[in-house]
């Protein structure tokens, strides 16, 4: 808004006041924090006296809140040091971390080399490097460089291909078979590759992240759930019932949609039995809502889906938390 944008003015207004020579050249520093819950306004005065803290502690610079829990710091390059960075935003986390919250701080840092770029794209590209690590609870701090814009517009394209992508079903299931120890086969994993019309055809690195970070993976989660259910009905017509199919189920779509419901309709609609279709589910996609999500998974339990839980140990959950998980 308006008052933002007073605030960045100001920003570059004192950028621009300061020596010229290429020693001098500032950075911009975008501070991105993302937190496990919602906090009111006294949230926003304790982060805005910390900033003031945090700029105060170096010459020559300048800290402006640009929106939300977004704030921007201007540092001349010959002042800013990443190790006293770092230790002033651990310490900033400390203090307003407790048993009900935890405040994880994210900074992207931007060298200014042209003084003429438009101070919303010097922070645009702060805040583009910052975006990169903050899922990353060890890292508070990440430079731009080049490949970043580069990987960004590459996000873009796959964003913008996605829905037609799957309205032409370009996505395609592929099934890696389970067997027992003799070798026979129980069932089948649900993979899913993507039939890219230029690119050819594409594994789930070159768009799972991207779906995953924008939201967009329930979309693609719903139609690998039908392609599986439909698999399943066509098995059944064909007097193959003993087989299963398992299909993943991401973090997002515990907010995005409603599990039960979809799931349970795709049994009604493709008339098959509900424990043919198991459901894998990471730890760390628990653990996102851990008591709402048990819930889901519990209601799902008693229609007669079968739970898995898939790369238990890589996430941060403990043997004590899969005592609550009815895991088939």
């Amino acid at each position: 808004g308006v008052a933002a944008g007073a605030e960045i003015l100001l920003l570059v207004i004192c950028a621009l006041r300061a020596p010229k020579r290429k020693s001098d050249l500032a950075k911009i520093v975008c501070l991105y924090e993302w937190a496990v819950a919602f906090c009111g306004l006294s949230y926003y005065i304790f982060l805005a006296e910390q900033m003031k803290q945090f700029h105060g502690s170096f010459a020559k610079t300048v800290c402006a809140r640009i929106q939300d829990d977004h704030f921007a710091t201007c540092i001349p390059k010959a002042y800013f040091n990443e190790d006293k960075v770092v230790e002033q935003i651990r310490s900033m986390q400390k203090e307003f971390t407790n048993s009900l919250f935890h405040l994880h701080l994210y900074i992207g840092v931007y060298e200014i080399t042209n003084r003429e770029e438009p101070v919303s794209k010097m922070c645009d590209k702060a805040n583009l490097a910052s975006e990169t690590i903050k899922n990353d609870y060890k890292t508070c701090i990440t430079y731009y460089d080049r490949h970043l814009l580069e990987q960004s517009i590459a996000e873009r394209k796959i964003i913008g291909e996605f829905e037609e992508a799957l309205e032409k079903e370009e996505f395609v299931m592929f099934l890696q078979p389970q067997t027992n120890e003799q070798g026979n086969m129980l069932g089948a994993e649900a993979l899913v590759r993507w039939q890219h019309p230029e690119r050819g055809l594409l594994g789930p690195y070159a768009f799972i992240d991207v779906l995953e970070k924008t939201g967009l993976i329930h979309e693609l989660d719903k139609y690998m759930w039908e392609q599986a259910a439909k698999k399943l009905g066509e098995w059944k017509k064909e007097g193959k019932e003993e087989y299963h199919i398992s299909v993943n189920i991401s973090a997002k779509d515990f907010y995005f949609i409603n599990i039960y419901k979809v799931l349970v309709g795709l049994t009604e609609k493709y008339q098959i039995s509900p424990k043919k279709l198991k459901l894998e589910i990471t730890e760390t996609a628990l653990m996102s809502n851990f008591e709402k999500n048990i819930a889901v998974l519990n209601r799902l339990q008693e229609y007669g889906f079968c739970i898995e839980i898939d790369d238990f140990g890589s996430g941060y959950s403990s043997l004590n938390m899969l005592r609550n998980i009815r895991a088939d």
